[in-house]
């Protein structure tokens, strides 16, 4: 992490709304708040550099998280091993090479969760496994062209990670969000100054 970087003040602004929504969970002042909350993101993203690092602390999370959780399954392990090999590889230095790498491992990620279903007159997909819709944003996100698309996919990577369905709130930022909450926030307030 570069300590020359620093968030403007508008953006310390959004990570302390962002605080607030946290604090508010955790004293129970609030129960759930709009998944909108996280549209900061966006914003906060605004700046190539802090989209990288976010995207490479988002994926390390998310890798973290898996190998605690998903048993390790050999065909999981090899997918979110090679996803964070080229989330590093755009997020260090980027050649043509590390982009067509990344594109194939996103082609991978993709084809591992390809299957479709009908349900009335929708065609959904069939999750298998919601980390890796995660690590398919967050290779979007690195590989888009134009901003605007790069911190839309930045916002659905982390709205993927932190919104959570509980019975009693819905659908959201709820109770059961506060332990990804604090981790996106705890990676903002390192650019605070």
């Amino acid at each position: 992490m570069s300590t020359n970087q620093s968030l403007s003040r508008e953006n310390i602004r959004r990570v302390r709304k962002l605080e607030d929504a946290l604090h508010a969970l955790q004293e129970k002042k609030q129960t759930s708040f709009s998944i909108t909350k996280l549209t900061s993101i966006k914003s906060l993203c605004q700046e190539e550099f802090f989209r990288k690092e976010y995207c490479r602390y988002l994926a390390s999370v998310v890798i973290e998280d898996a190998k605690m959780s998903d048993n390790n399954k050999n065909d999981l392990s090899k997918l979110f091993h090679d996803a964070q090999h080229a989330i590093t590889d755009l997020t260090t230095h980027t050649d043509e090479g590390d982009e067509a790498a990344a594109e194939r491992t996103l082609s991978q990620l993709i084809n591992f969760q390809n299957e479709h279903k009908r349900v009335k007159s929708y065609t959904i997909r069939i999750i298998k496994n919601s980390r890796l819709i995660i690590m398919e944003d967050i290779l979007r996100c690195l590989l888009a062209y134009r901003t605007d698309t790069a911190t839309a996919y930045a916002y659905d990577a982390t709205r993927s990670y932190v919104e959570k369905y509980n019975p009693r709130y819905g659908t959201g930022l709820n109770v059961d969000s506060i332990p990804m909450l604090e981790k996106v926030i705890q990676f903002w307030k390192r650019y605070e100054k």
